[in-house]
């Protein structure tokens, strides 16, 4: 990045905001100037426990950014709506500024993590139907809407919308469990109409999607049970678009065994290849390792 003046930059050869509009735990988000455009810069770090750790590895950003856009070029390819447009270097990619909601949509195709918690199930167990969840992005156990404040005991808890009433669950406690929290409707989104019909799109939208995103890093011989994608508003159009980024951060991802050509790494059989090995306890430069053997079969996967 080099800055131009005193109030913009310049990133990938375009002039941005030099504030940007959002900078978290692995990414920056900058608004392209005069255009409904952002460029997410992916930043060289890896976390869990929603920051509580943190470790810089070198190349991290850049291997997150060359993924991303390897998913969003696929799905693009299949039809399916992204706010992605291009590449624009090592680490940054430039998409369409969409108006976003504070959602995270899951979907969930084998059992693994907090779904086995919920319903008793064994790990890797199929799951007919797939399941489609909902997570309120919070931030430090804090929810903020028309003026009021809510203090919850956990972050990014699931949700459940039963007619203008918002649930809001531990995401690890069994289904059985009462919500910790009820809320308005009005509460959660700004336009509770449009909510409501773009959450229904979503469930379509985002099973074609995750099926695609399977149906990718097979190829590459990795398994993915289960994947998360966020959703924003159209700047111009008003068409529902799925935007943020999409790669092992977003997902569980399980080596299989290489393809046909390339280069095995049966050490990892079975093993985590996504960002779940550092939630386990693993270093960050492995878990980086991990996510580089991974894109490499990715990019063979895509130039086969």
């Amino acid at each position: 990045m080099s800055e131009v003046n005193s109030e913009f930059r310049s990133i990938g050869g375009l002039q941005v905001k030099k504030d940007p509009l959002e900078v978290g735990k692995t990414k920056g988000v900058y608004q392209v100037v005069d255009e409904p455009l952002v460029i997410l810069h992916s930043l060289p770090f890896i976390t869990a426990g929603n920051g509580a750790r943190r470790e810089e590895v070198a190349g991290k950003g850049v291997i997150s950014n060359e993924m991303t856009c390897i998913v969003f070029e696929y799905l693009a390819q299949k039809g399916i709506p992204v706010a992605f447009q291009r590449r624009l270097g090592p680490d940054c990619l430039l998409a369409l500024f969409l108006r976003m909601y504070k959602l995270e949509v899951v979907e969930r195709l084998k059992a693994y993590g907090s779904v086995c918690k919920r319903e008793g199930l064994a790990k890797g167990t199929p799951l007919e139907p797939a399941r489609f969840e909902l997570y309120l992005k919070t931030a430090k156990c804090i929810w903020e809407m028309n003026g009021h404040t809510w203090r919850l005991p956990v972050d990014d808890p699931m949700m459940e919308i039963i007619g203008n009433m918002v649930f809001l669950f531990d995401p690890g406690a069994a289904l059985s469990t009462k919500p910790f929290l009820e809320l308005h409707i009005e509460d959660v989104f700004e336009n509770p109409t449009l909510a409501i019909k773009h959450i229904e799109q979503m469930r379509d939208i985002n099973l074609r999607a995750v099926l695609a995103i399977i149906e990718l890093f097979a190829k590459a011989g990795i398994g993915v049970p289960d994947f998360k994608l966020e959703y924003g508003i159209h700047p111009v159009t008003g068409e529902l678009q799925i935007g943020d980024v999409a790669d092992l951060e977003s997902g569980r991802g399980i080596y299989l065994g290489a393809p046909s050509g390339a280069e095995p790494h049966p050490e990892l059989v079975g093993q985590h290849v996504c960002k779940q090995y550092f939630r386990q306890g693993g270093t960050g430069e492995e878990t980086v390792r991990r996510y580089s053997i991974a894109l490499d079969l990715l990019r063979k996967a895509v130039a086969a």
